[in-house]
């Protein structure tokens, strides 16, 4: 398998270079979670299609009540989430109160062993 990329002419506003070219990332199809289930069905015997729905709608349920806690949610190899969110900035911290904190977001941050993985990808040019 490899990474399908084309690519764009792109001009850096703060330079008078003009444009440069950049590989940018291809996608290819869109996996639903629908098929995600029936490919690890079909991988890993002894599970069924209800089981990792509850299993999942369970996780997610408890992910978001850990994250708006505060809490970082390790994934074992795939990596982990955490809360984010940019603020104004203020003067003094005496300014700095709730409503200066906008636009709230989960992070994901890929564990060692997944960005390992990524190392080894190949690339192939989309003709």
């Amino acid at each position: 398998m490899s990474v399908k990329y084309r690519i764009v002419a792109k001009h850096n506003p703060a330079s008078n270079d003009g444009e440069k070219y950049y590989a940018i990332p291809t996608p290819r199809d869109v996996v639903s979670f629908e098929e995600l289930m029936e490919r690890t069905v079909s991988n890993h015997g002894n599970l069924r299609k209800i089981d990792i729905l509850y299993l999942v709608k369970c996780i997610a349920d408890e992910t978001i009540k850990l994250l708006a806690d505060g809490k970082i949610v390790r994934l074992n190899d795939l990596g982990s989430l955490h809360l984010s969110f940019t603020s104004e900035g203020k003067d003094t911290p005496g300014e700095v109160r709730r409503s200066v904190i906008k636009n709230p977001k989960i992070k994901y941050t890929a564990s060692p062993s997944f960005k390992e993985t990524l190392q080894t990808l190949q690339f192939d040019k989309v003709k």
